[in-house]
């Protein structure tokens, strides 16, 4: 990444004043924008489903009939809301040559659905079943103004459709979506490949030569090497799985209410409790005829075990992104319903890994091995969508009606927030329980969130972070509001192009300094070539302190950064990036632009 520049601040104020508000005043007023609650505030909001017995919401209910504790101390709720759903409206436009990340030019009103159709996590075949009942949940259950994107996980996030209302359209984005084969979609998180105290046996039924101790310890070393091969696909699953979470979460975060991630898969190898997700792992007993434990015995789930507890700190982060985007995951099983432990199919061979027929005690042993794995990669679903106050569907082959079911919930919600007790925040995870007087009155709802300090990831990574922002193209984040004008100059051979930015206040922390008060932001352009490479970048700091009436004029007008980029004349795509960096919050938008030809 190029040096960055810091910036005088005298220099940028008087940017501010003469033309911030001309360049953008066509625009809605900063008042007119629904300010974003960060946790620097110590403000916890939450979005609470209240149904009857019989599943319809209940509406009338009051702030005083609710009770909120969190480690079973009472809280005060300082906010208090019934959301509902509301007629799509139409989105503002904006004057020309101005782009913009904010929600209200780029996201539907109302209730919206995020569609994830997990082809990482998922094998091939139950991909291409659930692809055919998404097609046709688009053509026969979408409901009338019903906002929905449309994403696809492979290796990375690619976004197929932006939110539309238009059934069709849905329709003809998910016919984009091809099933894949991955090689993480081979046996991670299985058990010994061969059970460990069984008879080995041949094709044909006889028995295996040679002493027990040899073969077990031929068997381990072969078993070692298939795990020392499956760890890095899983921390491939996991990494990629919990980057794409990162990636909705920072892209759904500036639209205020509660949004449903229907995530179409079948389970994720680490979840998202963070009690489950930091278990000890204790190794299966032996059977007594296998003697005592080979030297440096290992098998796949130690491995993974030990993967899953390394991305722990991961999960957390992921976690408190979601939770203050106010993402509620809807887990949808991809395999449908599921028989005989999934071990009685025709893909089954019949045989373990060395090529031998599974009898006895091993084929009893892969048979609870597969029925352990599809329970556990259930209850990792049951606990997300728990987690973070979604619901689970498994176990069922209608996935169109649970794509659909899910994608209509929660619409009608209370949102109630709170001030916590302690002063600082402590990176662990807090419950929070909530209650009601009505005992006929369901409630449901995230059961708790992460106290993780903004900022703490090292620079490396939120460097990291900054240059996946930028290539991600299709993907727009907005926890931090920004607009920019982009007016191309006059026809030459090396032009300069100017690009404004004008930061909104209410998106970005301060920090209280000696004299005024502390910003630190950085600002990035990335041009792109039609080929997709970079062809230029630039980016300035800007890390001061500025005095109370300065930044009073700040609060009232933005902030304005001008930057130039030298591009030689074609067509580029333009990636703006602002991050705070006192959070680490990151705001993107893509623009395009087409220089001519002296």
């Amino acid at each position: 990444m190029q040096s960055k520049r810091r910036l005088v601040w005298h220099a940028v104020v008087p940017v501010v004043l003469a033309a911030g508000y001309f360049l953008f005043a066509q625009q809605p007023s900063p008042d007119a924008v629904t300010p974003v609650v960060r946790i620097t505030t110590r403000l916890v909001v939450l979005d609470v489903i209240a149904t009857s017995k019989d599943g319809k919401p209940v509406t009338d209910l009051k702030a005083e009939d609710f009770t909120l504790e969190e480690s079973g101390k009472k809280q005060k709720i300082v906010i208090f809301g019934l959301e509902q759903p509301a007629p799509p409206s139409a989105r503002p436009s904006l004057p020309p040559n101005v782009y913009s990340n904010r929600p209200e030019f780029n996201m539907p009103t109302g209730a919206a659905t995020v569609l994830l159709i997990d082809a990482l996590n998922t094998p091939f075949a139950d991909q291409a079943r659930a692809r055919l009942e998404l097609i046709r949940y688009a053509a026969t259950q979408v409901k009338p103004g019903q906002q929905t994107a449309v994403y696809a996980l492979g290796n990375r996030l690619y976004k197929l459709q932006d939110f539309t209302s238009d059934p069709q359209v849905l329709k003809t984005a998910l016919e984009k979506f091809q099933p894949v084969t991955l090689p993480e979609h081979g046996p991670i998180g299985s058990t010994n490949p061969v059970g460990s105290g069984a008879i080995m046996t041949g094709v044909s039924g006889t028995r295996a030569t040679g002493s027990y101790q040899t073969v077990a310890m031929a068997l381990n070393i072969i078993q070692q090497f298939q795990a020392e091969q499956a760890t890095p696909m899983l921390e491939n699953r996991i990494g990629a799985t919990l980057a794409a979470m990162t990636l909705i979460a920072r892209e759904l975060d500036g639209k205020p209410g509660r949004k449903n991630l229907v995530w179409v898969t079948a389970g994720f190898p680490v979840s998202l409790d963070p009690v489950t997700n930091e278990v000890t792992f204790v190794p299966m007993g032996r059977d007594s005829r296998g003697g005592e434990p080979l030297p440096k015995e290992q098998t796949y789930e130690a491995f993974n075990q030990q993967v899953r507890q390394e991305t722990s700190e991961g999960v957390r982060r992921t976690a408190a992104l979601l939770s203050d985007a106010q993402i509620s995951i809807y887990p949808v099983d991809a395999r449908g319903l599921i028989g005989a432990a999934g071990v009685a199919d025709a893909s089954s061979t019949g045989l373990n890994s060395v090529g031998l027929l599974k009898i006895g005690s091993d084929f009893g042993q892969t048979v609870s091995s597969a029925g352990s794995s599809l329970l556990d990669s259930q209850a990792s679903m049951i606990e997300i969508a728990g987690e973070t106050g979604g619901r689970v569907f498994k176990n069922r082959n209608d996935i169109d009606h649970s794509v659909a079911t899910a994608g209509g919930d929660g619409g009608t919600y209370y949102t109630l927030g709170y001030h916590p007790g302690r002063k600082k925040l402590d990176n662990q995870f807090h419950k929070f329980s909530v209650s009601v007087k009505r005992p006929d009155v369901q409630l449901r709802y995230r059961r708790g969130y992460f106290a993780v300090e903004p900022g703490k990831s090292s620079a490396k990574e939120k460097d990291a972070e900054l240059m996946g922002a930028l290539y991600s193209s299709n993907l727009q984040a907005t926890m931090v509001f920004f607009d920019a004008q982009i007016v191309p100059p006059a026809p030459a051979a090396k032009a300069q192009l100017p690009v404004r930015f004008l930061v909104r206040p209410e998106s970005i922390t301060t920090e209280e300094d000696k004299g005024g008060v502390k910003l630190d932001l950085d600002f990035v352009v990335a041009a792109f070539a039609a080929d997709g490479k970079l062809a230029a970048r630039e980016g300035k700091t800007v890390a001061t302190t500025i005095d109370a009436a300065q930044y009073a004029q700040v609060k009232q007008r933005g902030l304005l950064l001008p930057i130039e980029i030298a591009l030689s004349p074609g067509e580029y795509q333009l990636r703006l990036a602002v991050r705070d960096n006192r959070t680490g919050y990151l705001g993107t938008l893509t623009a395009h632009v087409s220089l001519p030809k002296p």
